[in-house]
């Protein structure tokens, strides 16, 4: 029991950083860049619905977090293909 524990605990850190590293310097940089975009407009669903895939996802989402050459390629990809959504 205190491995799942351990493991949700560091999963959800890990979606907490990933939100706050990740996702929310790129949806800061589109709501001055591109108002247009429907990332932008529901911006809240948007950051809720990436920090239950990050949660999903820990293992593989943490070396963007930690790394920072990983986590700047990650926010420049998101970026570019947020920009092409609309």
């Amino acid at each position: 029991m205190t491995l799942l524990t351990f493991y949700i605990l560091c999963a959800v850190t890990t979606g907490v950083v990933a939100v706050y590293e990740l996702f929310w310097p790129v949806i800061s940089q589109l709501k001055i860049t591109h108002k247009e975009l429907n990332i932008v407009r529901y911006s809240k669903i948007a950051i809720a619905t990436f920090f239950v895939m990050s949660v999903l996802v820990a293992p593989l989402i943490l070396p963007a977090c930690l790394i920072p050459s990983k986590g700047e390629r990650f926010r420049n990809a998101l970026a570019v293909n947020l920009e092409k959504t609309n």
